[in-house]
């Protein structure tokens, strides 16, 4: 079994919470107007496998979508044209959905981290007596 080489690591153990909001996030910006059956527990590799089916048709039939959907998700430019210039053509949309993934995890990390830092800094607020 040939596997493609991640070029990221893979999530941590609190990231499988994350993973159905990632996919719902990325079958909206992949698939628009598509009706996905919602999974409740997906596992990184339904996420891959979903994320490198869309962007194998989006290489296939408009190749300029995909890149636009690219830069919206904000998957790093220079990671992409790596990707695109040492993977062979089979390869590439399970390289670039490795892209996505790590960067809209990312995202998601950085929001959780972000509202769990105010939802402290407000129960702080709570605390204080008022003057």
């Amino acid at each position: 079994m040939n596997r493609t080489p991640r070029p990221f690591p893979l999530p941590a153990m609190n990231d499988d919470a994350l993973l159905p909001e990632t996919l719902a996030t990325l079958s909206a910006a992949l698939a628009p107007g598509t009706d996905l059956a919602p999974v409740a527990h997906p596992s990184l590799e339904d996420v891959r496998a979903f994320v490198a089916e869309r962007i194998a048709l989006l290489l296939d039939r408009n190749p300029g979508l995909l890149m636009s959907i690219l830069y919206r998700i904000d998957v790093a430019e220079r990671k992409v044209t790596a990707v695109l210039s040492t993977h062979g053509p089979e390869a590439i949309p399970a390289a670039l959905a490795d892209l996505v993934i790590e960067r809209q995890l990312q995202k998601l990390r950085i929001r959780r981290r972000y509202r769990e830092q105010a939802a402290r800094e407000r129960e702080g607020d709570d605390a204080q007596p008022d003057r």
